[in-house]
């Protein structure tokens, strides 16, 4: 279960799970995993690769930790970190409710501008921060319910709306990291039920947070690039070398047996490694 969540972070900035993936979409991951001295599996670790490919995107990510500043990420096959100055959804297991733009207020019935996104999910719900940033509004906020309201850098600002409740300690001045809960989903204010209402804001003006083509992240370069590149050279071997097994044993296993009730069923034939679907251990 863990590394099905790790693979969900890994794409987080790229992907909205509960909106673009499709039916024939396939992934791919390669995780650790720990055995004891008769051979039984005891746990399961990091994900050292994972790849996505679908409809809505086309990539894949190798775990690589660069010696200059010691931070663990993931990155592609050129160096460019998964990693986005601001998370897509800054909420996990929600509903897109309500899109950015003009609409009908569903309390007020008049037309205005929608400034936000609404995420319905149940109240409780952990909302993150959508990057790092200070905190320069926490508390209520008139129809926004309980409220706040984060500074980035480069003239970005995000808004939280309608929270249940805030998280232990923070305040307005504090400074968040990316990923961070600062709250939890509610409907306090004008709100016709649990929901995040989320804005973002670039120098003053709204912005759709859906559609927005966001700053990336770290780009490997030089030594660094290297590095990167014999580490992704040993991690696909390892992958080719994990799939060769799971082959050879599907090969090598007999088929079911032929009888009243039963019929035997061939050997499924071997697919390509970078046509495989599912996890890889």
């Amino acid at each position: 279960d863990q590394q099905v969540v790790d693979f969900a972070d890994i794409f987080g900035y790229d992907i909205d799970f509960q909106r673009e993936v499709h039916t024939g979409d396939r992934f791919g991951m390669l995780y650790e995993t720990f055995e004891d001295e008769r051979g039984a599996q005891v746990k399961t670790g990091t994900v050292l690769m994972a790849e996505m490919d679908g409809a809505g995107l086309t990539k894949t990510f190798y775990r690589y930790t660069p010696s200059d500043d010691g931070q663990v990420d993931y990155f592609d096959e050129h160096g460019q970190s998964a990693k986005k100055f601001l998370m897509k959804t800054p909420i996990n297991g929600a509903r897109l409710s309500s899109g950015f733009g003009n609409r009908r207020h569903p309390i007020l019935g008049y037309t205005k501008l929608h400034k936000g996104t609404d995420f319905a999910a149940p109240t409780g719900t952990p909302i993150y921060a959508a990057g790092n940033g200070k905190i320069v509004t926490y508390g209520r906020n008139g129809g926004y319910g309980n409220f706040a309201k984060i500074e980035h850098a480069n003239g970005y600002t995000t808004a939280y709306a309608h929270m249940s409740r805030y998280a232990k300690g923070l305040k307005r001045g504090s400074y968040v990291k990316q990923g961070q809960v600062i709250g939890y989903v509610g409907s306090t204010g004008a709100s016709t039920g649990p929901h995040l209402h989320y804005e973002v804001y670039i120098h003053g003006k709204p912005m759709n947070a859906m559609t927005l083509k966001l700053p990336t992240g770290r780009k490997l370069e030089g030594e660094q690039l290297e590095q990167f590149n014999a580490e992704r050279l040993r991690i696909e071997t390892l992958r080719d070398s994990e799939l060769v097994q799971q082959q050879l044993a599907a090969a090598a296993a007999p088929p079911a047996p032929a009888g009243p009730g039963y019929t035997a069923v061939p050997v499924a034939a071997s697919a390509p490694a970078e046509t495989r679907e599912g996890s890889v251990d």
